[in-house]
Parts: structure tokens; sequence; C-alpha cells
């Protein structure tokens, strides 16, 4: 039997493209892809704004001790003294301040000991509520100066420290 022109061309464009079905599995496998996907991403924008709120924490506190440097000692009375009056972290919390021969409290380990001995500087983390107690659940998250500047970072990172 002899196959014509118009007769190939229909039966070539049948063949063409792709099945209901094919459609159908690399939706699934793209689907798959980005439900692994988004947990790793949200991880990593996680970390990312850790690191900033333990950087903008870490250039606050350089501030803090040049105006102490400047100022014959003096802690500044707060952070508008030092050009950081609108600090917020990366979640939208403002930076925390306190300054103790103004009588504020401070923050205290798992033992009950002071983390600092003359100012508290941190972030609130993430879910924004804290608690005095570094050992609190509330605090967990949070981004803190401690050991007098020698540690900025997590409280859970601080903890296993100590």
């Amino acid at each position: 039997m002899l196959v014509t022109g118009r007769q190939q061309g229909v039966c070539a464009r049948a063949r063409a493209g792709f099945s209901l079905i094919q459609l159908l599995a690399v939706i699934a496998m793209l689907g798959t892809l980005v439900t692994m996907a988004i947990p790793g991403y949200r991880m990593f924008i996680e970390r990312a704004r850790n690191a900033a709120a333990t950087s903008q924490i870490a250039e606050i506190d350089i501030a803090i001790n040049e105006h102490q440097l400047a100022n014959a000692a003096q802690l500044p009375v707060d952070l508008g003294e030092i050009g950081f009056d609108a600090a917020t972290d990366p979640w939208g919390s403002a930076i925390v301040y306190v300054n103790f021969s103004l009588g504020g409290a401070p923050r205290v380990n798992q033992f009950g000991d002071p983390v600092n001995s003359n100012y508290d500087l941190y972030s609130p983390g993430p879910d924004r509520v804290t608690a005095l107690s570094l050992a609190a659940s509330e605090s967990q998250d949070d981004i803190v100066l401690a050991g007098d500047g020698g540690f900025v970072g997590i409280v859970t990172q601080y903890s296993k420290l100590n």
C-alpha cells in the first residue's frame, strides 16, 4: 500500500508531543522537588537572618566600646546616643540594650549568674519573645552578647559552651 504525503503528515503529527500521563508524571516530579526544596530554603533564610542579627549586635557592641573609650568609660544611656536609636533585628523587633548602671536587670545563664557585667545587648529572635534567664524556653532563639563581648550568637550555642 502506498502512503501519500498527506497521510504521512497526519501520522507524524499524531505521534508528536506528550501524552497526558507523561505531563502528569513531570508535574508530579516537579511538585516533589519543590516540596523537598522549600524546607531547605527556609533553613537557609533563617541562618541568614541569624547571621545578620549576630553581625548587627557585634557592630553595636563595637560602637558601645568606642563610646566608652571616648567618654571616660561611661556607657551610653541608650542606643540613640551612639547612632542606633532605631535598630531593629531581621525579624522587625527592636534590639534591646540594658545599661545596668541605670537600674536594668541583667540576663542570667542556667546557673543564675549574669552573662555580662556592665550591659546586655540582644535580639529577641524570630519568636520576638524573651526572658531574663537564658535557660527559659522563650530565650532559646535569642541572639545575645554574652561573656562581656566574648560571645555573640544564638543562646543555644552559648548554652552549649557553658
